[in-house]
C-alpha cells in the first residue's frame, strides 16, 4: 500500500502537470490557427490593397506629368519640356502592366483600367500628338504665313477643351478604382480585428479554465500530503526543542515517507555531530593548554638561548618586545612602554649612531639589518648584542613593519676570542709539523747516499792499501770517509729529532671534537672561499688511541687543500663522517671542489708535488699525512672525479698497537 501511495502521488503529479501541459498545447494550437488568419489579413493589406493603391496614385501623378510636358512643349515650342512627357509616357505603360497583374483578381478594377488605358490613348491622338505636331511645325517652320496658320489651328485645339475633358475623366477613373481598393482594405481590417477578438475570448476561457483546473489539482494533492507533512513538522519541532534522541515515525514508504527516514537520519547524525562537538571541545581545550604550555616554553627558551624578539608596526609606530628581550635590557616584562626611543636609551653611546644609520637604512634602503653592538643594562653592566630583523613592505614599496631578534652573544664573542688563541697555536703546530716533515724526508733522502759514499770510501782505502798509492791520497780519502761519517751521525740525529715531539703524547681522543675545532679554525677561511663544512655520522664513534695534534693535522691538511681547491666565486661543501667497522674507525672526507686529474692522482702523496701555486705550500701536506697515519697503523686513499670532486677514506685503529709511546 505505501508503494500504491507513493505512486499516487507521482500520478497525481504527473496527470496534474500533463493536462496542464495538454492546455497549454491545445491553446498554442488555438491560437496559432488564430493568428495565421490574423496574418492572412493584414498580408493581403500589406502585399496587394496598398500597392494597388500606391500604384494608382502613381499612374495618376504620370498623367499629370504627360500632360504638363505637352502643354508646356505647346506653348513655348522648347523640347526639354517633352523629357518628363516621354518619361512619364514610358513609365506610364510598364506600371499600368503591374497594376492589371495586382487587379487580376478582381473584374471590376481591371475594367477600370482598361478604360484608363483607352482614355490615355484617346489623349495621346485627339489632344497630345496633334497639339506636339503643331507647336513643332511652328518651332520649325521658316515661311512665317505657314507658322501664323500652325498657330492659329494650335489655339483652336486648346479652345476645343478636348484635352481637358479626357484627363478629367482619367482622374475620376483613377478615384474609382482607388475607392473601390479602400473599401477592400476596410473589408480586410474588418475581419482581421474580428478574428482578434475571437483569439482574445478563447486565450480567456482557457486561462480561467486553467487556473480552475489547477487549483482543483493543487487543493486534492496538498490535502493528499498535509497529514503527512503534520506528523513530519511536530517530530521536527521536538528535535528542534533539543531532544535528538526523538525519531519520527514512519508510516508510508511514499515520499514523504522517505523524507521522514532522511530527517531520522540527519537526526541521528546530528547526535553524533554533538557528541564530537563535545570531544572537540575538549580537545580544543587540552590544546589551548598545550598553546599556552608552549608559549610559555618558547618564552624560557628565549631566555636560556639569550634572544630576544621584537614587532614594530611602522604606520602606527607601535612596538613590541618578548619578555626575554625586557631582560635583556635589565628590566622586567612590560616594565615600560616598548618604544625605539626606549631601546635607544639602553644603546652604548659609542654604537648608538652606527645602530641608528643601520635600522635607517633597513627601513629606506631596504638594507639587510644584522648588526653587532656594545648595550647598558638598567644596572650599568655592558653586554654585545647580535640583532637582525627584516622588514615588510605594502604593494607600493613602503615600509609597513620591522621584525627582528636580538641575543646575547658576549659570551660567544669570549669564546671566538679563545677560538682565535687556539688557532693561532694550531696554525704554529702546522709550521712545526711542516719542518719536522721537511727534516726528516731530507734525512731520509740523504742518508742513504751518504751510506753508499761511506762504503764506496771504505773499498778505496782497502785497494788503495793493496795498490800502495800516495800516502797523501790515501790521507785524503779516510779524511772524506771520517767527514762521511760524521754526517751520517749528524743525519740519524736529525732523524730521530724529527720522529720525537710528533707522536709522542698518546691518549684517548674524540673525533667529533677534532674536527668541530679544527672546522671552527678554518671557519674564516671557508666562508671566504663560499665552503659549507658539514660533519656528520660521527657522534657515536668510539674515542680513538691516537695523537691529538697528529688527528688535528690530518683534517687540517685535507680540508686546506680543499679550501685552495674552491674558486670562491660559488658554493661547495664539505662533508665529514665515519662509522665504526671490525675494531677501526673509517672516516670519508669528501669535497665537491672540482677534483684531481687522472694523471696526478698517483702522486698526490709524494713529497714536494704540488698543483698550487708556489705561494699555496711545498707539496708535503699528503705526504705528512700518509707519513702519520702509517705511523700510527692506519691507512689513506683517495678517489677523484675530475670536474667534480675529491673524496678520501682513513682508516685509524681505535687502540694503540703499534709501538707509539704513550
Amino acid at each position: 500500500m505505501g508503494c500504491n501511495m507513493a505512486m499516487t502521488i507521482k500520478w497525481k503529479l504527473t496527470v496534474g502537470f500533463g493536462v496542464l501541459l495538454l492546455l497549454l498545447v491545445i491553446f498554442g494550437i488555438i491560437v496559432l490557427v488564430e493568428m495565421v488568419g490574423v496574418q492572412k489579413h493584414f498580408q493581403l493589406v500589406v502585399e496587394h490593397h496598398t500597392p494597388v493603391i500606391i500604384n494608382a496614385n502613381r499612374l495618376l501623378t504620370l498623367v499629370v506629368d504627360m500632360e504638363t510636358g505637352q502643354k508646356g512643349f505647346a506653348i513655348t515650342q522648347k523640347e526639354e519640356f517633352l523629357e518628363p512627357y516621354n518619361y512619364a509616357n514610358e513609365g506610364f505603360s510598364k506600371l499600368l502592366e503591374i497594376e492589371k497583374e495586382l487587379v487580376s483578381d478582381d473584374p471590376s478594377q481591371t475594367a477600370i483600367l482598361d478604360k484608363i488605358e483607352n482614355l490615355v490613348e484617346q489623349w495621346h491622338q485627339k489632344a497630345a500628338a496633334p497639339e506636339i505636331a503643331k507647336a513643332r511645325e511652328i518651332a520649325t517652320g521658316k515661311d512665317v504665313n505657314k507658322q501664323y496658320k500652325a498657330l492659329r489651328e494650335l489655339a483652336a485645339l486648346l479652345e476645343m477643351g478636348t484635352e481637358k475633358a479626357l484627363i478629367d475623366e482619367i482622374r475620376e477613373e483613377f478615384a474609382e478604382l482607388i475607392k473601390v481598393e479602400e473599401q477592400h482594405t476596410k473589408q480586410q481590417y474588418a475581419a482581421a480585428s474580428q478574428t482578434t477578438l475571437h483569439v482574445r475570448k478563447t486565450v480567456i476561457l482557457l486561462v480561467v479554465f486553467s487556473i480552475i483546473l489547477g487549483s482543483t489539482m493543487a487543493v486534492l494533492i496538498i490535502r493528499a500530503m498535509v497529514s503527512s507533512v503534520g506528523r513530519l513538522l511536530e517530530g521536527t519541532e521536538i528535535i528542534g526543542a533539543g531532544d535528538l534522541k526523538h525519531r519520527i515515525k514512519v508510516k508510508s514508504k511514499d515520499e514523504i515517507g522517505q523524507l521522514t527516514l532522511s530527517f531520522n537520519r540527519m537526526a541521528e547524525k546530528l547526535q553524533q555531530a554533538e557528541c564530537q562537538i563535545l570531544h572537540d571541545i575538549t580537545e580544543r581545550k587540552k590544546i589551548e593548554g598545550k598553546l599556552i604550555e608552549n608559549e610559555r616554553s618558547l618564552a624560557m627558551a628565549q631566555q636560556v638561548a639569550c634572544v630576544g624578539s621584537w614587532d614594530w608596526d611602522i604606520l602606527n609606530d607601535k612596538l613590541t618586545w618578548s619578555n626575554e628581550t625586557y631582560r635583556q635590557l635589565g628590566l622586567k616584562p612590560n616594565e615600560i612602554e616598548p618604544t625605539y626611543e626606549a631601546f635607544a636609551r639602553y644603546v652604548h653611546p659609542d654604537d648608538l649612531d652606527r645602530v641608528n644609520e643601520a635600522v635607517k637604512a633597513a627601513i629606506e634602503e631596504d638594507t639587510p639589518y644584522s648588526i653587532d653592538a656594545w648595550m647598558i643594562r638598567k644596572d650599568g653592566t655592558e653586554w654585545i648584542m647580535h640583532a637582525q630583523g627584516m622588514v615588510q613592505r605594502n604593494d607600493d614599496g613602503k615600509a609597513v613593519r620591522f621584525v627582528g631578534t636580538q641575543q646575547d652573544i658576549t659570551e660567544r664573542k669570549r669564546v671566538e676570542s679563545n677560538l682565535e688563541n687556539y688557532k693561532e697555536k694550531v696554525l704554529k703546530a702546522q709550521k712545526h709539523a711542516y719542518i719536522d716533515s721537511m727534516a726528516a724526508i731530507v734525512a731520509h733522502q740523504v742518508n742513504q747516499p751518504l751510506t753508499k759514499i761511506n762504503i764506496l770510501l771504505d773499498r778505496a782505502i782497502e785497494q788503495i792499501e793493496e795498490a800502495s798509492c800516495s800516502p797523501t791520497v790515501l790521507k785524503n780519502v779516510k779524511e772524506g770517509l771520517a767527514e762521511a761519517q760524521k754526517a751520517a751521525s749528524i743525519i740519524r740525529k736529525f732523524r730521530q729529532h724529527s720522529k720525537g715531539p710528533a707522536l709522542e703524547d698518546i691518549g684517548k681522543v674524540n673525533v667529533i671534537s677534532v674536527a668541530d675545532r679544527i672546522v671552527s679554525v678554518l671557519s674564516e677561511k671557508t666562508r671566504q672561499a663560499k665552503m659549507l663544512i658539514s660533519v656528520q655520522d660521527v657522534g657515536d664513534l668510539p674515542e680513538v688511541e691516537t695523537n691529538e695534534i697528529a688527528l688535528e693535522q690530518i683534517f687540517l691538511v685535507i680540508i686546506q687543500n680543499a679550501i685552495d681547491a674552491a674558486d670562491g666565486q660559488k658554493s661547495h661543501k664539505f662533508e665529514i663522517n665515519g662509522k665504526f667497522v671490525d675494531g677501526n674507525i673509517e672516516l670519508r672526507l669528501a669535497d665537491d671542489c672540482g677534483g684531481i686529474a687522472a694523471e696526478n692522482l698517483d702522486k698526490i702523496f709524494e713529497p714536494f708535488f704540488s698543483t698550487k701555486g708556489q705561494d699555496k705550500g711545498m707539496g708535503l701536506g699528503l705526504d705528512i699525512v700518509q707519513q702519520i697515519l702509517i705511523s700510527l697503523g692506519g691507512q689513506i686513499r683517495v678517489e677523484s672525479q675530475p670536474g667534480k670532486g675529491t673524496t678520501f677514506y682513513i682508516t685509524l685503529p681505535i687502540s694503540n698497537s703499534h709501538g707509539v709511546k704513550k
